[in-house]
């Protein structure tokens, strides 16, 4: 039964917009589905040179098998795909970005300059996070959308990668001088090589809009050759971003936090290994209020689980017989909403490395 293979026979009509444009290794058109009043990008594999069809047919196949793989609000997003590997052919079908390539929106929008950074690096840890290399970084695989929201696409040259390897090196028209570990008899490109080129494209885009940046020092030190002298990888990049926001705090402020998280860590026993945290500031800002108005009569919180639940997304154990105080919630949350959300973010990443140290448990393997 587990083996039956499931057919969908009926054909699936889509109505053409518009032609979007061709590459070497293929064509892309807009379509629109009418079932559901919605438009997707259709790439077709058609590659330029004859000779090269079959090595190219084999990279179409690994880009379709990367975007399935990933699913973020900064990366394009794939919803089918149809192989014809008899005619070294196949057509993907993507999510429609309504918008313009980073360089034509920072033209129109210079002030958004530090937003959209965020945003693709943002974009690239998460890539790097699912040890993939995107290896094509220009300007026109970064898209950005009416509502000036990055989406990175085009994972033609992509691979799949581990932490620790070094694969490597392609030829491409790059848009800078090459690294050092570019150069030489081995060459290759890693996630350093990835960072260098991400920052080389983004001070050339500095550069054209003739305004500074916060993050100047940060995209500065991304463009260094020697990659002794660059960020190993984005979640680096993320950190010295983080630390660029990191004020003073006054010995009242971390009191404050500290009861908190000495609080939190303390009802909760244990986590089960699949449980994630949560990244949602809003969200814990609500659940937080909601908290204090559900005790607003009482000093002691009465239900643990709301406030464990604030920032683990899975299963966990806590301890029943501990009383959660209302007015270290209150002291915590009148200090939190007068912070900028980039401190908030900071804060969030130091209570999840509290809750690192908190014993994991498997859950047992139930079939329902």
């Amino acid at each position: 039964m587990g083996s039956d293979i499931i057919q969908f026979l009926k054909a699936k009509a889509y109505r053409k917009i518009r032609d979007l444009g061709h590459g070497a290794t293929g064509q892309t058109v807009l379509l629109h589905d009418d079932s559901i009043d919605e438009d997707f990008v259709c790439k077709k594999y058609v590659p330029y040179y004859d000779y090269y069809k079959e090595e190219c047919y084999n990279r179409f196949v690994d880009e379709i098998k990367i975007l399935y793989k990933m699913n973020h609000p900064r990366i394009v997003r794939v919803f089918n795909y149809y192989l014809y590997p008899d005619q070294w052919t196949g057509y993907i079908l993507m999510e429609y970005i309504n918008g313009v390539d980073i360089e034509q929106f920072l033209s129109s929008n210079p002030h958004s300059f530090d937003d959209l950074f965020k945003q693709a690096i943002d974009g690239f840890a998460y890539l790097e996070s699912q040890n993939i290399l995107h290896r094509d970084i220009r300007t026109t695989n970064i898209l950005v959308t009416n509502q000036g929201e990055v989406k990175i696409i085009d994972f033609g040259f992509s691979k799949m990668h581990n932490e620790h390897e070094d694969i490597k090196s392609i030829t491409l028209n790059w848009i800078a001088t090459k690294p050092n570990e570019m150069i030489g008899a081995r060459p290759v490109y890693n996630r350093s090589t990835e960072v260098y080129f991400v920052g080389c494209l983004f001070r050339n885009l500095l550069s054209a809009i003739g305004m500074s940046s916060q993050y100047e020092y940060i995209i500065d030190k991304m463009c260094k050759y020697n990659p002794d002298d660059r960020y190993n990888d984005f979640r680096n990049v993320i950190d010295a971003m983080y630390k660029g926001y990191i004020r003073e705090v006054s010995e009242r402020e971390k009191k404050k936090y500290q009861s908190f998280a000495d609080t939190l860590c303390s009802v909760i026993a244990s986590i089960e290994k699949s449980c994630v945290y949560n990244q949602n500031v809003d969200g814990i800002e609500k659940g937080m209020a909601g908290l204090l108005n559900y005790g607003v009569l009482e000093d002691e919180l009465q239900n643990p689980t709301r406030f464990c639940g604030l920032f683990l997304i899975g299963a966990y154990k806590y301890k029943k017989n501990l009383l959660v105080s209302i007015s270290v919630i209150k002291d915590f949350y009148e200090w939190w909403i007068a912070e900028s959300l980039e401190m908030k973010k900071i804060t969030i990443r130091i209570l999840w490395e509290r809750l690192d140290n908190i014993p994991r448990y498997d859950e047992p393997d139930l079939p329902f």
